[in-house]
């Protein structure tokens, strides 16, 4: 009897561990989705800089740099699926977009030299700061997740 009762109880154990497992891998994939999609839009964002530096006389008008503005929006969207920060996707949109939308040929060179620290110093660094916390609060297992695998057993049994 005592050996039945602990294969039960090893059965019961091994598939509660294995679904923490499963909810921890399910973290990680999430974290280096998220890794992925941030550092896309920093670089993608190193890329407009460079290439407003590099094409200063009238860099909206080029198609490279629509391009870039469209693979920000691109991965914005990305964004938005994955991340828990409502504003996050909005934010990191509407920054692509005043870079983008920025007469950069028009500007004299103080005032482009303030815009270009305000977009990519400022404002940049104001999001990576909440794109961080975002990765680290998708790193942590707290017991909303116990809860969730919890309702999933439940939602099994169910069925």
């Amino acid at each position: 009897m005592e050996i039945l009762i602990t294969a039960i109880l090893g059965v019961i154990g091994g598939f509660l561990l294995h679904a923490i497992a499963m909810k921890v891998n399910f973290k990680q994939v999430v974290i280096e989705d998220k890794k992925r999609l941030y550092t896309s839009i920093v670089s993608q964002w190193l890329k407009m800089r460079s290439f407003i530096y590099d094409h200063r006389q009238n860099p909206n008008i080029h198609p490279d740099f629509d391009h870039m503005y469209i693979e920000c929006i691109n991965i914005s969207s990305g964004i938005q699926l994955i991340s828990e920060q409502s504003d996050l996707s909005e934010r990191i949109t509407l920054l692509s977009y005043e870079i983008y939308n920025t007469h950069w040929s028009n500007l004299d060179p103080d005032r482009f030299n303030d815009l270009i620290d305000m977009f990519f110093v400022r404002k940049a660094l104001e999001i990576i700061k909440i794109m961080r916390s975002d990765i680290r609060d998708t790193s942590r297992l707290e017991l909303v997740d116990l809860i969730h695998i919890l309702r999933g057993l439940v939602h099994v049994r169910k069925s």
